[in-house]
């Protein structure tokens, strides 16, 4: 930006101090936001001491004024003829929110573009000394198109997710988003049909079938499968030992028909295509039809079926009288359980909606010194739980606890955290005791919930 560049001159020949300098930026910043601005401004923004301002603009005052970017996503175009050794030009998009067309010899920049979003996807169509378009997807869930003569990114179809993947198949744009939805649109942006998956999809790939002339496309996805799709039709399922995050078809070493996949284990996959390959629309699609229609095999009745078929119907009152006793019998021994497991707080859940937790105890070693892990567990759908504090009762006669109160982190719904502490037997009469776990709020007197402890007898008291 030039008045970004005025205003580290006018520093640097020192015609302003550092805090006017700070003022003049944060001015700039306002017009053109923090991404118009270079790291070595953001970063001077960011200061508060006037000695740290000052030894900044000293180091960096007679460096020359950069912007930086990253790049986030690649692409090539030809350059005259769609021949396959053709020369091709390099297109990329960056974290600046620009689209860049690189020349192949000097690599100088030919286009700048820039799109209102970063983008993350590039598919590229035509020759760029002919004609060109770039459908260009970005983080905003857009997809923009650029030709040629244009500066800006024009707004081609809004997306209902974020997309994970986008490719050119006959003319139109497939777009595979997050909502597990792989779907077809024209370059006008109408939705030609869709297609929802049975899983999440990680990456999709376009498979060029030239001896059948077959343009398919294949769709990663997290159940460990790659399923093949002519236009909307499934015509075929790959199964793989990991889920593949990436892809590739083309030519690989003899092999024209050739898919290299990339596993989330870090794993390198390739498989070839076979020269005897069918994909049948038919065959795949009316397969499962066939299951549904068939007769089932039953099998005869024997005597034995029918001999417990009368006597059903003859003795349906004693069966059912048996039946309702032994439910009544399983309903109570399932209360009786639950009364017993309430009352030895084995496994105590807090009776408060305000703080909803789960506190589970166990008890490790044989003793005199035992080790006391508590399991503490908010079973709140949405809500966090603060301030909370752990103690304990005990005899002091029979045992000694290292860690008489424990303060609780903020605890994050459905996540268990563990807590710890040493007991010592310290009596000589190798008996043993009961312990209570209390969780209260740090400003009440009222336990939050509470735990009974049944500890073991020790094998043997501490001496001293």
């Amino acid at each position: 930006n030039a008045m970004e560049k005025d205003a580290w001159s006018q520093v640097k020949d020192e015609k302003i101090d550092t805090l006017m300098l700070k003022d003049l930026l944060n001015n700039i910043r306002l017009e053109i936001g923090d991404t118009g601005l270079t790291s070595r401004s953001q970063a001077f923004i960011g200061l508060e001491n006037a000695v740290e301002m000052d030894n900044f603009v000293e180091v960096y005052k007679d460096q020359p004024l950069k912007r930086v970017t990253v790049v986030t996503c690649l692409t090539t175009i030809k350059k005259t003829v769609s021949d396959e050794n053709a020369v091709s030009c390099l297109v990329m998009g960056t974290e600046n929110r620009d689209v860049y067309i690189l020349e192949p010899d000097a690599f100088t920049i030919l286009v700048t573009a820039t799109v209102p979003s970063v983008p993350v996807f590039i598919e590229a169509n035509g020759l760029f000394d002919v004609e060109y378009r770039l459908m260009v997807s970005c983080r905003d869930a857009h997809i923009y198109t650029i030709k040629r003569g244009y500066k800006t990114g024009r707004l081609c179809l809004q997306l209902n997710s974020q997309p994970v993947g986008i490719l050119r198949v006959n003319n139109n744009i497939v777009i595979a988003t997050m909502n597990q939805m792989l779907s077809t649109f024209t370059t006008k942006g109408n939705c030609m049909w869709s297609v929802e998956q049975p899983a999440i999809i990680t990456a999709i790939e376009a498979i060029d079938v030239e001896r059948q002339s077959l343009k398919l496309i294949a769709v990663a996805l997290d159940c460990k499968q790659i399923h093949l799709y002519q236009d909307r039709h499934k015509v075929d399922i790959l199964d793989t030992d990991d889920i593949v995050v990436a892809m590739k078809y083309g030519r690989f070493g003899r092999e024209d028909s050739t898919l290299v996949m990339v596993s989330r284990n870090g794993a390198l996959t390739i498989k070839i295509l076979k020269r005897t390959a069918k994909f049948a629309i038919r065959e795949f699609v009316e397969a499962p039809q066939h299951t549904l229609t068939s007769k089932l095999n039953i099998p005869k009745k024997t005597k034995l079926f029918v001999d417990q078929t009368m006597r059903e119907r003859e003795q349906s009152i004693s069966i059912h009288r048996t039946f309702q006793h032994d439910l009544y019998r399983l309903k109570l021994i399932a209360a009786r359980s639950y009364v017993k497991a309430i009352a030895s707080s084995l496994n105590p859940l807090s009776s408060t909606a305000i703080d909803p937790l789960k506190l589970s105890a166990q008890v490790h070693g044989l003793g005199p010194i035992f080790r006391l892990v508590l399991e503490l567990q908010n079973t709140s759908p949405d809500t966090p739980s603060m301030d909370l504090l752990m103690t304990f009762q005990c005899d002091v006669r029979i045992y000694t606890i290292d860690r008489s109160a424990i303060r609780v982190p903020f605890l994050a719904p459905g996540f268990i955290y563990s807590f710890a502490t040493r007991v010592v037997c310290v009596s000589k009469l190798n008996i043993s005791d009961i312990i209570k776990v209390l969780v209260v709020k740090e400003d009440g007197i009222i336990p939050v919930i509470t735990a009974v402890i049944n500890m073991p007898a020790s094998e043997a008291p501490i001496d001293g």
